[in-house]
């Protein structure tokens, strides 16, 4: 089963490097970056207003009973 799925990760692996290798990140302009900037007192603004509570805790996926049929 391995030696059948090893070629298409290969083909997987190397169509990534070839995409990362070909783009590139997009940089906005100087005024569409001054037009888009966020309000400083914006309750969305989640860098300023993080949820409370751990949210790593809530976000286990073992940490719940896994029932498979």
């Amino acid at each position: 089963m391995t030696i059948v799925i090893l070629p298409l990760l290969a083909l997987r692996y190397v169509g990534r490097v070839i995409s990362m290798l070909t783009s590139y990140r997009h940089q906005f302009s100087k005024a569409i970056e001054a037009e888009c900037q966020i309000d400083p007192n914006d309750p969305y603004d989640l860098n300023k207003h993080l949820p409370e509570g751990n949210l790593e805790q809530n976000n286990r996926l073992f940490g719940r009973p896994l029932f498979t049929v």
